[in-house]
Order: structure tokens, then sequence, then C-alpha cells
């Protein structure tokens, strides 16, 4: 083992192509590599060797993902060794291999199992090795060194992430990952195992909010079942106001629930409980607004009397670096907050005002996790195209909430893609969600002008009748979103458009539902999310207009549209058969299955081979179709 571990850090030091260390070359895994300058100048690298099944492969990235993300907030080299169980032989000559005891490790859930590891110690070895060039290294390293096998005691405290909604909730949750990670928690994938309990929330739908509650009292019957303490936080979309359960302090004030967003001033602000959702439920023991993250481990430190990695470089939502669960692709937030107040939707009254990044950090971001193996990259904001619009004032038409038009001048978002476009080594860009009404001629065209622009675009239509548009504050027309379709399949038949619909909105008729419809068959969708209408407390829609619409109506018309959408999805799915395409896999659907995307968003399902892992670009022809989605085969 010695002259094992002695070999990576001389391939390190003399920069040796790591491959050529294994033996085995279809076993290797070179999942991160990278020299980047962090804020304090000092180059860091990681890189990872690993020995094991594709299944392995997969499972350790639970624990790749905490010590990469801590990596890149210090200035250290960290290299992870990992044996697999194929490597080892036992006593009597035969291969064992233990996939059940792979899963408990690499998923963090080997701790109540501490009897069955050590009755292996003989087939798994782990070793990790903490290495510093001599130049920049310093005695408190060691102390960097403990934090890092902390993460593998058995009481350290482990916590659970669920997550509702749309792309951008999960992209917050990666961001939730990667504090909790650094702050020293352990992150498990069952409800029965953790201790912290955060969701993630969407208050879109009213049936998400009633998931949320469901799922928390099934969580704290669980708890309870084993006896075990739970603490349960809630973030995202249902938050007005950060705050504690009454119990955590002594003030006995008793003020109306927040109707709008409130900020708290300081950390003496935390102790209130003035969010609705106290008011809803005994269950919750803090709720959080996800632009101030900073004060999740304080929180936490409060509640349970121990200090929890509470640091000041999350301080600000937008710069908060995320995990990244998936190797190959990364969501990137660029923009949030909403300033379009469209009548049924709450987001602007739980996300704020819209906030864009500035453009060199989100190309650093970007840069970094290209080093890393990263290959495509997903533009997240609740208006992307709106992006920066800040920086350019005099094009942008502040009553219309839209880019003039007659100006030649890129807007913001388009010089950002441009930007995106020269990074070196990323294959894919794809970005969402965005406005009809704010969509431009140089970000339409950037998808044929940029060769790393994916050819598919995600944007809400929600209704094909221009007066239901007008009574939702909608800023389009149908016949503007119809254009904007047509332009992009004229450049390229098979560019995949995919929107949002809303049915039974308040006054829909039976006339206007039937203009969506011949929507649905001019515009011949790859994809559409369909919602039946429900109101949503403090919106524009539930203050002033009645409900016209019947729950069995509504859901006549939803199966009318998702008919009308399976017909379509095939239609352009049959395009698809007999092409070639480079997929770049995503997941594993089940076992021998594993799932990858096209340039154009089409989900094709391949046979698992050994030298394929998630983040891998591979060839396949499309040889069938199969309900939803496609099937293929490896070149």
């Amino acid at each position: 083992m010695e002259m094992y571990v002695h070999d990576l850090l001389s391939a390190l030091l003399s920069d040796v192509e790591l491959q050529s260390i294994s033996g085995d070359t279809h076993l290797f895994s070179k999942v991160a590599s990278q020299e980047e300058k962090p804020a304090d100048g000092i180059p860091i690298g990681i890189y990872h060797i690993g020995n094991g099944c594709n299944m392995a492969l997969r499972d350790q990235e639970h624990m790749h993902t905490g010590f990469r993300m801590y990596i890149m907030e210090h200035d250290v080299v960290f290299i992870l060794v990992y044996w697999s169980s194929r490597d080892f032989v036992s006593d009597d000559g035969t291969e064992k291999t233990h996939k059940r005891c792979h899963k408990r490790i690499f998923s963090g859930r080997l701790y109540g199992k501490i009897e069955e590891i050590q009755m292996y110690t003989s087939i798994f070895l782990y070793t990790f090795v903490f290495y510093c060039f001599s130049i920049y290294s310093s005695p408190y390293r060691i102390l960097d060194f403990i934090y890092i096998l902390a993460y593998f005691l058995p009481n350290k405290m482990n916590y659970l992430l669920k997550t509702f909604g749309c792309q951008m909730n999960y992209a917050d949750s990666e961001k939730i990952n990667m504090i909790l990670l650094q702050s020293g928690l352990r992150k498990v994938l069952e409800c029965g195992e953790t201790d912290v309990l955060i969701l993630n929330t969407c208050s879109v739908r009213q049936k998400w909010e009633d998931r949320v509650y469901g799922y928390i009292r099934e969580a704290r019957a669980l708890a309870k079942t084993r006896n075990k303490t739970l603490i349960v936080g809630i973030t995202g979309c249902m938050v007005r106001k950060t705050g504690l359960h009454p119990r955590f302090y002594e003030s006995e004030r008793k003020r109306k629930a927040v109707k709008n967003i409130e900020l708290i001033q300081d950390e003496n602000s935390l102790f209130n409980s003035d969010d609705k959702i106290f008011g809803v439920t005994d269950t919750i023991d803090f709720v959080l607004r996800i632009e101030e993250i900073h004060y999740l481990t304080k929180i936490l430190s409060l509640i349970t009397g121990e200090e929890i990695g509470n640091d000041a470089k999350w301080n600000d939502y937008l710069q908060v670096r995320q995990s990244q669960d998936n190797p190959g692709s990364a969501n990137i937030i660029i923009q949030t907050g909403c300033d379009n107040f469209c009548t049924y939707c709450i987001v602007p009254y739980t996300r704020g005002r819209e906030k864009s990044r500035e453009a060199t950090e989100i190309v650093q971001e970007i840069e970094a996790c290209v080093a890393n193996g990263t290959k495509e990259v997903t533009l997240l904001g609740q208006n992307v195209n709106s992006y920066g619009k800040e920086t350019k004032k005099k094009l942008w038409n502040s009553e219309e909430l839209k880019w003039e038009s007659t100006s030649s001048e890129k807007t913001p978002f388009r010089e950002l893609l441009d930007k995106i476009n020269d990074i070196e080594g990323l294959d894919r860009i794809r970005f969402t969600s965005s406005n009809p009404h704010d969509m431009t001629r140089d970000i339409l065209s950037a998808h044929f002008e940029l060769h790393r622009m994916c050819h598919s675009l995600h944007f809400a239509l929600q209704s094909g009748s221009d007066e239901v548009l007008r009574n939702m504050n909608r800023k389009h027309t149908f016949e503007d979103f119809r254009l904007q379709v047509e332009y992009l399949r004229s450049h390229d038949p098979l560019f995949s458009i995919s929107t949002d619909i809303i049915v039974g909105f308040p006054g829909e008729t039976e006339e206007q539902f039937q203009e969506t419809v011949r929507a649905f068959e001019i515009c011949e969708f790859d994809f559409a999310y369909i919602a039946r209408y429900s109101p949503r407390k403090w919106t524009r829609a539930t203050d002033m207009m009645k409900e016209t619409v019947s729950m069995k109506e509504k859901a006549r018309r939803w199966d009318i549209l998702n008919t009308l959408l399976y017909q379509s999805v095939q239609k352009r799915n049959r395009l698809m058969l007999g092409r070639t395409e480079e997929l770049l896999i995503v997941g594993q659907e089940k076992e021998g299955q594993l799932v990858g995307r096209t340039r154009n968003f089409k989900e094709v399902y391949i046979d698992a081979e050994e030298n394929i892992k998630i983040g891998d670009l591979v060839h396949v022809k499309i040889t069938e179709m199969d309900r939803w989605v496609l099937k293929g085969q490896m070149i």
C-alpha cells in the first residue's frame, strides 16, 4: 500500500498521466482534476483515483462531493485512494464483491453496520492521503486533516434534504448541501437515519404544500417509532420570513403572519415566529428564506446548543457555491427573483425582485466546474433573458418589461452566453426559465451561432388565448410565441420546445380553452408541464377573480391537452429514429439501464456497460420509442 501511495504522490508532483497507474484502465476513474486560483491566489488541485465497478464509482459520488466542495474553499491538495473488493481475493482464492457493503459505505449509511464493516477489513481498504505542497505547508494543516477525517466518525450529525418543485429549487438545494457538508454534517439518503430534515419547498401549486406537510407528518411518526429526536426545517418558496419556533426563545410576542417578504436584520432577529407556517403546523422547528441561507448553520447552532460551522463566506446567497450531484452536468444560478407579477404566481412574493450575478463570477464558477469534469451547464433563473437589465437601462423598457426590439446592441444575457461559449472543455450550454415577452432575436440566434449551445428551449406559453394571457398579466400573445417557435424550427426541425400551461384559469371559457388546444396542434411541443389552476393566497388572481371552472372541468381539459401532448411527443420522437446521437449520461434509471440526454434534450435509455459512467459522452443509435422516451444502442 505504501508503494502505491508513493506512486500516486510522485505522479501528482511530476504531472504524470494518472491513468497509467491503474493496470485495468476500465476500472480507473479520474473524477476530478483541476488547477485554479482561489481568492488567496494559492493553486490547488483535486485528484481522485478509484478502482471498482461502475456501480461503486457512482455510489462514491455521495461521499466525494463533500470532499471536493471542501477542498475548493481551501488551499490544499487532497488525494482519495480507493480500492474495491474486486482487487482482493479471499483465502480460498475466489474473488469476492460486496455491492451491498459498497452502497452502505459510499452513501454514508455504514454507521449502524460497524460489525459488518469489520468483517471485511481484509477486503476493503480506504486510504486518505492529505498532501500540501511544501512551500505552502503549515503546522495548522493538521487541523484541516482532522476535520476531514471527522467526517467518518459515527457521532456526526446526519441531515436529509428533500427538494420539491422546479430546477431552481434543486439548484438551491445544491447550495444547502455545500454549506452543510462543509460544516461537518453528514448527508444521508433515508429519512429514518437523519437528525436534521430540511425541506426545500415549492408553493406554485397547493398540492406541493400539501405534500410537504404530509412528508413532515410521516417523518415525525417514523422518528417517534425509533425514539429519535428530529429537527425539521423548511426553506424555499413557502417561506416569507426566517425564524424559529417559539419554544426556542423566551419572548411571547404574537404578531400577525407576514404577507410579503421580510428579511431579518441580524442574528438577533432570528428569534421570531412571524411566518405563517408556524400557524399552520406545530411540527416545524425553523423556517429559512433561501436568500438568507447564511443563517442556516447559526439556526442549527441555536437549536442544538452546539456550534455548527458558522462562516462569513455564506453571506451572499448568489455567491454560495453549489455542490454537484451529477459530475457531468452543473446547474449555475445566474439570477434570482421576478419582477413580472403574473396574477397567478406567488414567486415575486417569495423570491423577491430580480437580482443578477456578475458575469465574471458566473464564468469563473463554470470554469471550475469544467476543470472538475463537467461537460454541460444549465443557467438558471426566474427570468434568465432579462439577466443584467440593470446594466443596460437604455435598452430595457421598464414599463413593458422587455428589451427594445429596435436595438442592434447585444443584450447582457447574450453577452454572457458568448463568454461561456469560449470556455474550453465545455460541451453543452442550456438555460431556463425564460419568458416569450422579453425573448430577443440575439438570444434565439445564439442557439445556432454558438457551437456549445444546445438545440432545446423551455419557455412558458401558459395559454393559447390572448385574453386569458392578459388576465394572467402575461405580456406576450400567442402569435409572439408562435413566431419564436417558427424561427427555431426553421433553423433546425429537430429543435425541442417545451412549455408550461395552466388550464382552468378563472374566467377561461370553452372557446378560450380551444385556442390552447389549437396552440398545441400548431407548436407540436416536445414536452409540456400542464397544471390545473389552483388559487394561491395573496396573488392577484385569488383576490380579484372568482373561480369559474370546476375541478371536474379542469380535469377534463387537462386530459385533453395531455392526450395531445402524448401524440405530439410520439410524432417528434419518431423523427429521431435511426439517427446517431451523442448522449450525455445523466443517471441510472434502473438496474442494467443508463439514461442519457441528446443535445436537443431527448431522454434515451441504453444498456449499462462497465466502462460507462454518469457524466460520460457516448454515441448511440436511436432504435425505438417507449412511450415518452427513446431507446438506443451503443455504437
